[in-house]
This record gives C-alpha cells, structure tokens and sequence, in this order.
C-alpha cells in the first residue's frame, strides 16, 4: 500500500496483508491509524515516514521489524500488547517524544532507538531479558527508566552508549508508583 486517497480521520489497515511484505509510505493526513487484529508482525520499513496523531497495534502483533518506524511520529497505543520483540533499528528516527515500551517485549535488537532525537524518555519494563548493543546510539539527551533493579546479565555492555561512547542515565527500579 503506496498511498491512501480519502479525508477520514481514522483509517483500518486492510487484514489481508496480514503484515507479510507490507509497506505503507508518508500517510500524513490521517488522525490515527488502526491495525486490525489478525496482524502478526509489523515488517520492515512498513510506517516509514507516516506521521499521525495514534497507531493502535493489536494483542496479534508478536514482532518489530527493522527500520519499522523510521522517521515517524505518532503516539501508540499498544492495546492489549503480546508484541515480544523490537528487531535491530526498529525504530530509527522514531520522531515521538515519549516511548514505553509493552510488558510483553522480551528483546530489544541492537540500535533499536538510534537516531531518535526527539526521544526525550522511555520506559524499559522488567520483561526485557535481551538487549542489544548501542540502542540510544546518536541520542544526547534522554532519560532511561528501568523497572529491574539493576543491569540484567543478557543486556550488552553497551546497550546505553551514545556514539562519544558516553552512557546515558538510567533510573534502575522505577516503577509508576514512583513518580
């Protein structure tokens, strides 16, 4: 799906591509954007450059892919999440300013954040076992929340370097009560 014509604020993906092999290029007209349940996985470049108010992603969708959201900016809405991976770059040039991340996501692939400028924070909760090297690659200035306590052992060393190989800060043990 090249292109969208029509002036609805809201917009449902069509199912029948089920995720496989689907690419949706600069929608920016629309309010928001609905995944219908059915998706499995949201594949490589497929929001590239859209840039709405909401993405609505449905309990089906169970995988990131590569370069999924780059240059996007919309707030999403994870819904009832069993997404359990973010795949490398998933998010390069996300244009958000907030991210939190689903209770469902296992594994963060290396840079999955590179390149967001406008992240200002994130949430990372403690069902993330895996991350991969240089996630906030390019990112100055962010705050990094961590429900788990403390470094789990299947992260990288470098999952919070930048590019000067400074390591950003990071609140270990937040939780919402905390705020």
């Amino acid at each position: 799906l090249l292109a969208y014509v029509g002036d609805e604020d809201t917009i449902t993906l069509p199912l029948t591509f089920k995720g496989e092999s689907y690419e949706i290029y600069q929608f920016t007209s629309h309010k928001n954007i609905i995944i219908p349940e059915g998706f499995e996985k949201i594949t490589n470049s497929m929001f590239y450059g859209c840039h709405s108010d909401s993405l609505y992603i449905p309990s089906t969708v169970k995988s990131i892919g590569e370069w999924a959201f780059e240059y996007c900016s919309f707030e999403i809405n994870w819904g009832e999440s069993s997404v359990e991976r973010f795949d490398v770059q998933a998010f390069y040039n996300y244009q958000g300013e907030t991210l939190i991340i689903p209770n469902s996501v296992k594994t963060i692939g290396a840079y999955a954040f590179a390149n967001c400028d406008y992240l200002k924070e994130i949430i990372i909760p403690s069902s993330v076992e895996t991350i991969g090297n240089n996630v906030f690659s390019s990112i100055y200035e962010i705050i990094i929340y961590c429900e788990v306590e403390s470094k789990p052992s299947n992260w990288d060393i470098n999952w919070n370097q930048n590019n000067y190989g400074e390591c950003l800060p990071v609140i270990w043990g937040y939780s919402v009560e905390t705020e």
